[in-house]
C-alpha cells in the first residue's frame, strides 16, 4: 500500500510538471512566432535587431537555431557596418556556446567580440566580452585569469554606471570563488549581485542571483535556507518562461533532497528536470540528472536502477565528448581544404606576377634613360643657383654673428644679477630650514605625547580577551579618527549580569580623549562605588556628575556625550537597555509557519533624544529603561554614529543609517570574527579616497 501511494504521488506530480512545462514552451514559442513574423516584413537595421533578439530568445530553447541566427546577425552587421551590433552578436554566441559546454568556441567568440567593441570604442560590449571571458576561464580552470577579466569588466561597468553589467560581473566573481571552494566570498558576491538586480528590477537577474545563493547554501549544508532560495528562483524562471533554467533548478532541488535523504522527492524533481531538458536538448543537464538518480537509487540500495542510471550518465558524458571531438575534426578538414585552395590561387598569382614584372622592367629601363638625361641638364642649372644662394647666406651669417656678440654681453650682465639674487635666496632658505627644524621637533614632541596618551587610553578600555571571558561570541571594531579617540567602550560584571556601554564624547582627538577618560572614571564610580546598577539611574547620575565635574552651572560649556548601555542577565536570559541619543539594534530568531528557525527583521530600540551633560533648563534628566527577553538566539549591536556618518562611495556621500542596518542584517548569521572582517572591508572600500571624519566604534554580541 505504501509503494502504491508513492507511485500515485510521483505520477500526479510528474503529470502536473509536464503540463507546466508545456505551458512554458507554448509561451516561449508565442514570443518567438511574433518575432519571426516581424522578420519577414523588416529590412536593414530593423531586420538586424529582430535577428539578434531571435538569437537571444532561442538560446534556452533551441541552441542550434540560436547559433544560426547569431551567424546571420554577424553577416548583416558587417554589411551594414554596425560595429556595436557586430560585437553584440559575438557576445551572444559566446553565451550560447558556453551554455552548451563548448568553452573553446565560446572563448574565441568573446575574444572576437572584445576586439570589435574596443576598436569601435563601445565600452558596454567590451565589458560584456570581458565578463564572458572571466566566466569561461573559470570553467576551464584558469581562475587567476578569470578574476582579472571579471574585475576589468566590473571596472568598465562601474565607470559607465551599467547596473546590469555590474550584476553579471558580481555573479561571475561568485562563480569563480565557488570554483576555488571559497563559499563565504561566493555568497558575498552573489548577495551583491542580487541587491543590484533588485535595484534595477530585473526579474531574470534576480532569479539567477537567488538560484546561485541557494546552490551556495546547499554546498554549505544549509539545506532549509537553500530550498527557500531555489524555489523562489524556480518560480521566477517559470514566470519568465525560461525553461532551461527551470530544468536546471529542478535538478538543484533534487540534489538538496538527496543530501537530506528525502529520496522520493529527489526522484520526482530529477525526473521533471530530465523531461524538460529532453524537450529542449540540454544534454549537460540530462547528464547531471542521471548522475543524481544514480546516487538516489544507490542510497536506496536499488542497485539495478542505480546501474541503469549510471550507464545513462556515462553514455551522455561520452556523447558530449564525441560531439566536441567531431566538431574539432570537421574544423581541421575545413582548414585543410581552405589551405589547399589558397595554395592553388597563390601559384596562379605567382605566374601572373612574373609576366607583369618583365613588362614593367622594360618600361622602367626606358624611363630611367630619359630620367638620366634630364637629371644631367638639371644638375648644371641647380649648381649655378646654389652658388648665388651661398654668397647671399654668407653675408647674412656675418651680420648675425655681430648681433650674437652684442647679445652675449647683455647675457653676462644678466647672469651677474642672477647670482647676486641667488645668494640672497640661499640665505633665506637656510633661515626657513632652521625654523622648519624647530617646528618639526615641536610637532614630534606633541605627536609622541599624544601617542603615549593613546597607550594610557587603550589600557583603560576593556581588552577583547576580557570581554570574551564574559561573552564568548563578540567582536569590537574600534577606529579612532586621530591617534586618541573621543569614542570609548566600557564593561563591568555584577554577579550573573554583564554591563556593556559604547559612548561618543563631544569632539575627537585630544579633547575627545579627555572627555572619554572622565566619562570612563565616572561610570566606574557610579557602578562600583555608588553601587547604582539600574541603567536609567546610571545615566541620570552620569548626567549630574558630568555637569558638576565640568562646572556647567558656572559656564557655557556644552560638552557631554551620547551613550548606549545594556545589561545582559545570562542566567535569566534578560536584556536591559537605556540610551542617550545612541540606539540599540537587535536581530532575534523566530519560528515560521513550518516550524523552521529564521531571523526576524533588524529591530531598533530607540534612545532618549537628550545627551549626557551640556546646557539644560531643568536640573535633572530622566531616562527610559527597556527590558527584552533573549531566550532565543539574539544578536545585539552597540555603536557610535561614526560608521554611518562616514563619507565615501562613488559620489562622496554618507554611508547612512539605512545601509548600515542592511549591512548588519546581511552578516548577523556569520561568526563574529567574520562579521568584524566584513565591516572593516566594507568601510575600507567605502572610504577609498576619503579621509575618516569621526571616531568609529561598533560592538557585536551574540546571546544563544
Amino acid at each position: 500500500m505504501i509503494h502504491y501511494s508513492k507511485f500515485i504521488y510521483r505520477f500526479n506530480t510528474l503529470v502536473i510538471s509536464l503540463l507546466l512545462m508545456s505551458f512554458l514552451v507554448f509561451a516561449q514559442n508565442a514570443k518567438i512566432d511574433s518575432l519571426r513574423k516581424m522578420l519577414s516584413s523588416s529590412q536593414d537595421t530593423l531586420q538586424l535587431n529582430v535577428i539578434l533578439e531571435l538569437c537571444w530568445q532561442y538560446r534556452n530553447v533551441q541552441s542550434d537555431t540560436a547559433i544560426m541566427y547569431g551567424n546571420q546577425a554577424i553577416n548583416l552587421a558587417q554589411n551594414f557596418k554596425k560595429d556595436r551590433k557586430h560585437a553584440q552578436a559575438y557576445n551572444y554566441l559566446s553565451a550560447i556556446y558556453r551554455n552548451k559546454g563548448d568553452y573553446n568556441t565560446a572563448l574565441a567568440m568573446s575574444q572576437r567580440g572584445s576586439q570589435i567593441a574596443e576598436q569601435a570604442g563601445d565600452k558596454e560590449q567590451t565589458g560584456y566580452a570581458l565578463q564572458s571571458m572571466g566566466e569561461i576561464n573559470a570553467k576551464l580552470g584558469n581562475l587567476k585569469q578569470a578574476i582579472e577579466y571579471a574585475i576589468k569588466g566590473l571596472q568598465i561597468f562601474e565607470e559607465i554606471k551599467n547596473l546590469r553589467g555590474i550584476a553579471f560581473c558580481y555573479l561571475t566573481l561568485g562563480n569563480i570563488h565557488t570554483s576555488e571552494d571559497d563559499l563565504q566570498k561566493a555568497y558575498y558576491y552573489y548577495g551583491k549581485a542580487l541587491k543590484v538586480r533588485q535595484e534595477e528590477k530585473d526579474m531574470g537577474g534576480i532569479a539567477t542571483a537567488t538560484a546561485m545563493l541557494g546552490i551556495t547554501l546547499n554546498k554549505q549544508e544549509k539545506y532549509k535556507e537553500a530550498l527557500v532560495f531555489m524555489h523562489q528562483a524556480k518560480a521566477i524562471y517559470f514566470k519568465l518562461h525560461n525553461d532551461r533554467n527551470v530544468a536546471s533548478m529542478f535538478n538543484s532541488i533534487a540534489k538538496v533532497h538527496l543530501a537530506t535523504n528525502r529520496l522520493d522527492s529527489a526522484i520526482i524533481y530529477a525526473e521533471q528536470s530530465i523531461s524538460l531538458a529532453k524537450k529542449i536538448g540540454l544534454k549537460d543537464v540530462i547528464k547531471e540528472c542521471y548522475e543524481t538518480l544514480f546516487k538516489v537509487y544507490a542510497s536506496e540500495k536499488k542497485f539495478t536502477m542505480a546501474f541503469s542510471y549510471q550507464s545513462l550518465y556515462i553514455l551522455y558524458n561520452d556523447s558530449i565528448f564525441n560531439e566536441e571531438k567531431n566538431r574539432q575534426v570537421q574544423e581541421m578538414q575545413n582548414r585543410y581544404q581552405n589551405e589547399k585552395q589558397k595554395s592553388e590561387i597563390d601559384l596562379l598569382k605567382s605566374e601572373n606576377e612574373r609576366k607583369t614584372l618583365l613588362n614593367w622592367a622594360f618600361i622602367v629601363g626606358l624611363v630611367l634613360l630619359v630620367g638620366l638625361a634630364l637629371a644631367f641638364w638639371r644638375g648644371n642649372y641647380v649648381k649655378k643657383r646654389a652658388n648665388l644662394l651661398l654668397e647671399k647666406q654668407h653675408h647674412e651669417i656675418k651680420e648675425k654673428s655681430t648681433r650674437l656678440l652684442e647679445l652675449n654681453d647683455e647675457l653676462n650682465q644678466t647672469n651677474e644679477e642672477l647670482n647676486l639674487n641667488l645668494e640672497i635666496v640661499n640665505k633665506q632658505n637656510a633661515e626657513i630650514q632652521q625654523k622648519n627644524g624647530i617646528i618639526e621637533k615641536k610637532n614630534k614632541d606633541v605627536a609622541d605625547s599624544i601617542t603615549y596618551a593613546k597607550r594610557i587610553q587603550m589600557a583603560i578600555l576593556p581588552s577583547i580577551s576580557s570581554l570574551k571571558q564574559h561573552i564568548a561570541d563578540c567582536f569590537v571594531l574600534f577606529k579612532p579618527r586621530d591617534i586618541v579617540s573621543g569614542d570609548f567602550y566600557w564593561s563591568a560584571k555584577k554577579g550573573d549580569k554583564i554591563l556593556l556601554a559604547v559612548a561618543d564624547c563631544t569632539g575627537h582627538g585630544v579633547p575627545g580623549a579627555f572627555m572619554s577618560m572622565i566619562a570612563n572614571d565616572l561610570l566606574n564610580l557610579i557602578v562600583h562605588e555608588k553601587e547604582i546598577h539600574s541603567l536609567d539611574l546610571i545615566l541620570a547620575e552620569m548626567h549630574k556628575l558630568i555637569r558638576q565635574v565640568l562646572k556647567q552651572d558656572e559656564n557655557d560649556s556644552r560638552d557631554g556625550l551620547d551613550i548606549a548601555i545594556c545589561c545582559i542577565d545570562l542566567e535569566n536570559k534578560i536584556l536591559e537597555y537605556a540610551g542617550a541619543m545612541n540606539p540599540l539594534y537587535i536581530i532575534q530568531e523566530k519560528e515560521n509557519e513550518n516550524g523552521e528557525i529564521v531571523p526576524s527583521m533588524l529591530t531598533e530600540i530607540k534612545a532618549d533624544k537628550m545627551p549626557i551633560g551640556g546646557h539644560e533648563l531643568k536640573k535633572e534628566r530622566f531616562f527610559s529603561k527597556h527590558t527584552l527577553n533573549v531566550s532565543k538566539s539574539t544578536t545585539i549591536y552597540l555603536f557610535s554614529d561614526g560608521y554611518p556618518d562616514q563619507f565615501g562611495g562613488k559620489f562622496g556621500k554618507k554611508f547612512m543609517v539605512k545601509q548600515f542596518k542592511e549591512l548588519l542584517f546581511s552578516v548577523h548569521h556569520l561568526p563574529m570574527n567574520q562579521q568584524q572582517e566584513i565591516l572593516e572591508t566594507t568601510l575600507s572600500q567605502w572610504m577609498e579616497g576619503h579621509k575618516q571624519i569621526d571616531d568609529i566604534t561598533v560592538i557585536g554580541i551574540k546571546v544563544s
